[in-house]
């Protein structure tokens, strides 16, 4: 958990540092997706993929093999902190939750597959519960939580 605490103290700090240049590269992602018709978005979504693949596929070794977890953590910052910035930095396009998610999925990291998977609907463990809502929580995005049907989870 002090990776994730070390990770959201430098996104933090991020936020503040590039409010006024991430306000202009969203206007201007925006304007380029209106005047190529969305196109730009898909190249823009591959970008992503190239932060998303190792961001959950680091989260599962993390999990799963601990002797490995500081040199995970030292591979898997750097990923996660960048994601942020980018997916911070280009324009929703009418998909707000989407964005949010992806900013979850880097701000929850060393616990992205556990995001990714309560985002999905299924069930997890207590701790993964546990993980996830304190999260949420500490950093604004209670909306996202509030988006599910608990009763109805996919098992």
């Amino acid at each position: 958990m002090i990776i994730n605490k070390i990770l959201n103290i430098l996104l933090g700090i991020t936020d503040v540092l590039l409010l006024i240049p991430v306000f202009i590269l969203i206007k201007l992602t925006r304007l380029l997706a209106y005047l190529t018709f969305g196109l730009i978005l898909i190249p823009l979504s591959l970008i992503w993929l190239a932060f998303y693949l190792p961001l959950i596929g680091l989260s599962w070794v993390y999990n799963k093999v601990t002797f490995l977890r500081i040199p995970i953590a030292i591979l898997g910052m750097p990923i996660a902190f960048f994601g942020y910035v980018y997916i911070d930095s280009i324009t929703h396009m009418g998909e707000m939750r989407q964005k949010v998610l992806k900013q979850f999925i880097c701000i929850s990291w060393p616990f992205s597959l556990d995001a990714q998977r309560f985002a999905g609907g299924k069930d997890l463990d207590a701790l993964q519960y546990e993980r996830i809502y304190e999260l949420a929580f500490k950093n604004k995005m209670c909306d996202m939580l509030l988006d599910h049907d608990y009763d109805n989870r996919v098992n």
